[in-house]
């Protein structure tokens, strides 16, 4: 089970990881490849990037910032299965993403680009948490736009989740 700092890096750049190599072995015609009117492999991968560039920001501000805007935990922190289980039943119901979260056209040429951006992150997140201290992971609330406020660590069980939750989606695309 993720919980300790260095198995949320672990399992941070596992789920990243995967990712990665789905995209750098799609070709053109499967990274465009729209099924359904579901999202393609680019279009997942640019969603997961506007997904992670939030939590990076919020992690890089003074520490004391996100408590004076979003308040002190006043609950027990979720463990990964109850993240995923809340997400899971907020997808069952209907839930999807919004806003800026949406992505747009993205077309094989910006692959490159697109997947040096997700490393970025991935980079830039790891070395941030790495500075975390258990306290800081259970004690300081980020918004999360269906999930509601939640810890840095179960922000950090969503990510990996979520990434996770997206490569199962871009694999089912690719099958043709």
């Amino acid at each position: 089970m993720t919980n300790t700092r260095e198995e949320i890096i672990s399992d941070l750049k596992s789920s990243f990881g995967k990712v990665t190599e789905l995209v750098r072995n799609a070709d053109k015609y499967t990274f465009e490849l729209s099924k359904n009117s579901k999202w393609t492999i680019g279009q997942h991968l640019h969603h997961l990037i506007k997904s992670v560039a939030p939590v990076n920001m919020a992690l890089g501000l003074p520490r004391f910032v996100p408590t004076l805007l979003f308040g002190k935990r006043n609950r027990d922190v979720r463990n990964y299965e109850e993240v995923v289980a809340k997400y899971q039943a907020l997808l069952a119901n209907g839930a999807k993403s919004t806003g800026a979260y949406l992505p747009g056209d993205v077309l094989f040429e910006k692959r490159d680009a697109l997947l040096r951006d997700f490393s970025g992150h991935l980079d830039k997140l790891t070395a941030q948490v790495g500075k975390l201290t258990d306290e800081q992971m259970d004690g300081i609330l980020l918004p999360h736009p269906l999930l509601g406020k939640m810890t840095i660590r179960e922000i950090l069980f969503f990510t990996i989740y979520h990434t996770q939750h997206h490569t199962n989606s871009m694999r089912a695309s690719e099958k043709g």
